[in-house]
């Protein structure tokens, strides 16, 4: 059942960065619901999408670094 909700916000959230690709939340949204799915790589790329919009945001940078130790890159 979450998988399908999940699954359908991702999809929803896709398409507004289609429509806006400037909107950095839409980008750190996107990232939060492929890491719930464990779709980490891709989680990844959108925080690294939406850091390309604004390399400035601290918010951004701590996501990134909490995905790269999850995935086991940093210790």
């Amino acid at each position: 059942m979450h998988g399908n909700l999940f699954s359908k916000a991702i999809h929803h959230t896709e398409r507004a960065i289609e429509i806006n690709p400037n909107l950095i939340m839409a980008f750190l949204n996107l990232a939060s619901l492929q890491k719930e799915t464990g779709q980490i790589d891709e989680a990844i790329i959108s925080i690294q999408k939406a850091l390309n919009l604004d390399p400035r945001k601290t918010k951004l940078n701590f996501n990134l670094g909490l995905l790269f130790k999850q995935k086991g890159k940093y210790k």
